[in-house]
């Protein structure tokens, strides 16, 4: 099907419109843990980041095509957060044109696709932050475009576009080799003439031979990175969340009670989906891989993003295709208006890294401490903002594993603080959630300073007001988000 190219146009001028006001709103989210991480390890020299993952050993959890692009761009920023920000969003913008491409060509309904996307509110937290999350979406969405045009054309111009996707999605998430997974067991269940099965194969195996350089990395991370063998309480539990997350986002959590509007919309949907057969085909598809990467437990809050180029052409194909349209839309509205009530009013989420005050926080701590003293904290974001601030103009911020003597102050991270406090007369700890290996020794730190200094100064930021409930299943969530704590040492104070 071919859609008039009027919708072309006005689908052009929606995502163009889009564009702008991602990189307007993106200035309302903070740069949060993982990104500020990001931008740091592409800081890096390009041949060190190069050699990680030829050795072997890969670096924070994904492939390294994101950090090569972000290292080049970084030089035209300025340290910029929108700056930094822009390729991703004009990665996401290009996902959902293709999407709208593949919608176009199984439905004629281009503009209807790009229109979900830009509704779907999970976007907005993963198509904008200087991360791998809009490159992994947009070889997603690439992948399946040019193998349904490819299907049904059979033009080779769609099998290299392919395998240009499809190199791009597994050098940028590992999680891509499931979604170029899924596409073959498509193409196997379609009954495929000879001639596209052994094309599709060959397509297969050019995209892993490009990847023979990170076999060794992918192998130790597959050994690492893996669930498998969890309760069936816990894979359940995964399923339910993730795939709420996937819909509304985690601007509302399922817990508060505006979730009750995404929850009918959601069974609206089930409802909607059992009566139209005609698109199940889509939705197996997506199930099939989302379930399996739940299954051995490679799907967290921060991948769930990459289904979202299949749910929205699964949303698309729904509205296209069923006998229950008002239904159907009636129920996205709910699912998405949710999410999107979630984030204007940034009262309910069930994660606050991406509005957690982190330039406010360096803002203050940079005030509260003069030269020579201590600043203890583990947190990237606050390493971000404090450089910027500062105005380093090195790429490389502080490490989160030593020690910088930089700008007439001492930073230190929570696992080097006992090479450092010897001599500190005052110490200001930047108090943060940790992970679960790091709470022994965020206390051990609190300890110390509880019994050798004296506190004079405390400040909170961001209540939880759910830490209570999460601690039941995770045991790091703090009811205040971030403290910033003040000591002056004690005449008695002794050393470590």
């Amino acid at each position: 099907m071919t859609a008039p190219n009027s919708e072309r146009w006005w689908a052009l001028v929606v995502l163009l419109a889009y564009g702008v006001l991602l990189v307007l709103a993106s200035q309302r989210l903070t740069v949060f843990d993982d990104e500020a991480t990001v931008i740091a390890l592409a800081g890096n020299d390009a041949r060190e980041i190069i050699e990680l993952f030829l050795t072997g050993q890969g670096q924070h959890e994904h492939p390294p095509a994101y950090d090569l692009l972000l290292h080049a761009w970084i030089p035209f920023t300025g340290g910029v957060p929108a700056l930094l920000r822009l390729p991703t969003i004009l990665f996401f913008c290009a996902a959902l044109w293709l999407i709208g491409a593949t919608a176009e060509l199984l439905w004629g309904r281009r503009l209807l696709a790009v229109v979900l996307g830009i509704a779907w509110p999970l976007g907005y937290f993963f198509g904008t932050p200087a991360y791998w999350s809009g490159l992994a979406m947009l070889g997603v969405a690439g992948a399946t475009w040019s193998y349904i045009a490819w299907r049904q054309s059979s033009r080779a111009r769609y099998v290299v576009a392919f395998v240009l996707f499809g190199v791009t999605l597994v050098y940028t998430n590992y999680l891509g080799w499931a979604f170029l997974a899924g596409l073959g067991l498509h193409l196997l269940s379609s009954r495929p003439s000879a001639r596209a099965l052994w094309t599709g194969v060959v397509a297969g195996l050019v995209i892993l031979v490009t990847y023979i350089p990170l076999l060794a990395t992918f192998w130790r991370q597959l050994g690492a990175g893996t669930r498998i063998g969890r309760s069936l309480f816990l894979v359940m539990a995964d399923t339910v969340y993730l795939g709420y997350a996937m819909l509304v986002s985690e601007s509302v959590a399922p817990w508060h009670w505006p979730a009750a509007f995404a929850v009918v919309g959601i069974v609206a949907l089930v409802y909607v989906a059992v009566r139209t057969p005609r698109v199940l085909w889509l939705l197996g598809l997506l199930g099939l891989v989302f379930l399996s990467a739940i299954l051995i437990g490679v799907v967290h809050n921060r991948r769930v993003g990459m289904f979202g180029p299949w749910l929205i052409l699964y949303l698309t194909g729904l509205l296209a295709c069923t006998t229950l349209r008002r239904t159907a839309a009636v129920a996205v509205l709910l699912v998405f208006g949710t999410g999107w009530a979630g984030i204007l009013s940034e009262r309910w989420y069930a994660t606050y890294r991406h509005i957690e005050p982190w330039e406010e926080v360096a803002s203050s701590a940079l005030e509260l401490v003069g030269p020579g003293d201590l600043i203890v904290c583990h947190h990237p974001s606050f390493f971000f903002y404090v450089a910027r601030q500062l105005g380093w103009k090195d790429r490389q911020m502080p490490s989160l594993t030593r020690i910088e003597e930089r700008s007439q102050r001492v930073f230190s991270s929570l696992a080097a603080w006992e090479q450092v406090i010897d001599g500190s007369q005052q110490v200001l700890y930047v108090r943060a959630a940790v992970n679960a290996p790091s709470m022994a020794e965020d206390q051990r730190l609190v300890d110390f300073l509880e019994e050798h200094y004296r506190l004079n100064f405390e400040r909170r930021y961001l209540e939880d007001s759910a830490s209570s409930f999460k601690n039941r299943f995770f045991p790091n969530q703090p009811r205040w988000r971030i403290e910033l704590r003040r000591y002056q040492r004690a005449e008695s104070a002794r050393s470590p």
